[in-house]
């Protein structure tokens, strides 16, 4: 029954570990907001040129999520 306890104390602390190092942090308030006057920036500037180009957005997107990366 000992060996029995111990290895479900292992599974336990391996449970908390994983638990931990999944637990979403969030991103930090400027960073939402940097992304958010980007991509209204973006917008307004295509409205003004008449300019459709997803290859913009999708660049967008790239630089914000390298910003969100935690480093």
């Amino acid at each position: 029954m000992n060996d029995l306890n111990s290895a479900l104390d292992d599974i336990a602390r391996l449970r908390e570990q994983l638990a931990a190092s999944s637990r979403f942090q969030g991103l930090a308030p400027g960073v939402v907001a940097l992304t958010g006057a980007l991509a209204v920036a973006l917008a307004a500037w295509q409205t003004a040129t008449h300019e459709s180009n997803l290859f913009i957005w999708v660049l967008l997107a790239a630089i914000c999520g390298f910003m969100s990366t935690p480093g």
